[in-house]
């Protein structure tokens, strides 16, 4: 696992996250936090960016930057995932995003007071940090309380 601060040329970071933290950028409602569709109470909003070798969004040419660091073999996902505030912490059903081999890279949007676990360490969200860690691990995330949404971009690659 590798955590990495100032992950991208802060105007990089600023441009995505404009671009993604306002009124216009469309964001779908998910009833279901992980692909094993359990009925839970939480749900999460998301935006694929790029699933099945294509494209499905605008955003994947702003992606070039967050694709250009971590040099990838091949792309499997990325998506946004938005949280809304909870007046409690709420955990996340733990889960693996890919049953074989693959990275995880997840970028922080936004500053607030929830976090992501892998095994049995926390990373706390920080905005444009990132957070590389084998993408076939066990993990989860949690919702915020002191922020509208807690926000993120989440890409698997090989």
């Amino acid at each position: 696992m590798k955590i990495i601060n100032s992950f991208l040329k802060q105007v990089d970071f600023d441009f995505i996250k404009n671009y993604i933290i306002n009124n216009n950028f469309p964001l779908y409602y998910q009833h279901f936090l992980t692909d094993d569709k359990e009925e839970s109470n939480e749900c999460s909003f998301t935006h694929i960016i790029y699933k099945n070798h294509m494209p499905h969004s605008d955003l994947y040419e702003h992606m070039q930057p967050i694709i250009n660091l971590i040099e990838p073999k091949a792309l499997l996902r990325i998506k946004i995932n938005c949280y809304p505030k909870t007046s409690k912490i709420i955990y996340h059903k733990p889960h693996t995003d890919f049953d074989f081999d693959n990275k995880a890279l997840i970028l922080y949007l936004n500053n607030n007071d929830g976090y992501t676990i892998v095994g049995d360490e926390k990373v706390e969200s920080i905005e444009n940090r990132a957070l590389i860690f084998d993408g076939n691990k066990k993990h989860f995330s949690t919702s915020c309380t002191n922020a509208r949404a807690r926000f993120n971009i989440a890409i698997n690659y090989l």
